[in-house]
């Protein structure tokens, strides 16, 4: 009986997680991706992509303010690997929806080497170069500040950052453009 609940729990899981259309966006706010004459434009630093949740409502417009950069953990974490380091990127989040965000954006990014390899996020509590943005839990009209931190091989060059909202099971994925 346990082991037909277990594979009905997970028939159910796998299959609503196909009902959702999914993109992912690498359009910056305000840019016209209507005309065939213009070339589309890739979300670099400084560009904002407002994402949409699973509620139609929610909707954070994310800006990378800064390339990814090395951090240094002040909580103790190290690498967890030989050869690894902590990369950190400063995000702005602002709530431009009617619904409170209330999520670990740590389980929905990835960073992305030139190859499409990706890095997830690590768990650390404190860096160096400032405030962390992970358990966030904002308003509509609110905003944060912070980095994200990643764990990645020291001979690796951040390509590309992707963020989905709803620890990543939200419909559309943010994509910049790191170099």
């Amino acid at each position: 009986m346990k082991k037909s609940l277990a594979v009905l729990a997970a028939a159910l899981v796998l299959g609503s997680s196909g009902c959702a259309a999914s993109e992912v966006t690498t359009s910056p706010d305000g840019t016209d991706n209507g005309s065939q004459h213009k070339k589309q434009e890739a979300a670099k630093v400084g560009d904002k992509i407002t994402l949409k949740g699973t509620d139609e409502n929610l909707k954070i417009a994310v800006t990378v303010l800064k390339a990814p950069k090395a951090v240094k953990a002040t909580d103790g974490s190290k690498p967890t690997k030989k050869g690894q380091r902590f990369v950190g990127v400063r995000l702005a989040l602002e709530n431009v929806g009617t619904v409170v965000y209330d999520d670990a954006l740590t389980n929905g990014s990835v960073l992305l080497d030139a190859e499409g390899q990706e890095y997830n996020t690590i768990l650390v509590t404190e860096i160096a170069a400032g405030p962390l943005v992970d358990l966030v839990k904002m308003a509509p009209g609110k905003s944060r500040k912070g980095y994200l931190v990643f764990e990645m091989p020291k001979n690796v060059k951040p390509a590309a950052l992707q963020i989905t909202l709803d620890s990543g099971m939200a419909p559309q994925t943010g994509e910049w453009a790191l170099s």
